[in-house]
């Protein structure tokens, strides 16, 4: 009997299930070496070793450490996860370019802890992080971005 799913075909069942299980592991694996990188960036003191980690708790902190703004002031206290990250993208994009827009990452993907999304969200925070590294504080109190 061969299982065929996609391009995919093993006559061994279990070869089939091995190795979309390690597709799984390293995928979870280079989204955690990011995660931990990003954390790194943002001083946060704690490291990520499972990918349930990336949730709306370490976004929260993240978001933190760039902005200086606590969430408590985004009244997290009685949101469903799925609002809590949909809240931090909406706060995020507030927080980026006008013409920046992060339609392609939705709260609820994120909750779900779906690996794109994650990854889209990390990648997001290491180009605020790159960006708020090589800015320099204004005179009016923001931020002025050298380079591009």
């Amino acid at each position: 009997m061969a299982i065929a799913t996609g391009k995919y075909v093993s006559s061994v069942p279990c070869m089939h299930v091995l190795y979309n299980y390690s597709l799984v592991i390293s995928g979870s694996q280079s989204i955690i070496k990011e995660a931990n990188h990003v954390a790194g960036n943002a001083n946060l003191g704690y490291v990520i070793s499972s990918l349930q980690q990336c949730n709306s708790v370490f976004f929260s902190d993240l978001y933190s450490s760039l902005t200086g703004v606590c969430v408590c002031a985004l009244n997290f206290a009685f949101m469903s996860e799925t609002e809590k990250c949909q809240a931090l993208i909406e706060e995020l994009e507030l927080y980026m370019s006008p013409s920046v827009k992060l339609t392609h990452i939705k709260g609820s993907n994120l909750a779900k802890l779906d690996k794109l999304t994650i990854k889209h969200m990390l990648s997001v925070f290491s180009m605020l992080f790159k960006a708020h590294s090589a800015a320099i504080p204004c005179s009016t109190g923001g931020w002025l971005l050298i380079g591009n």
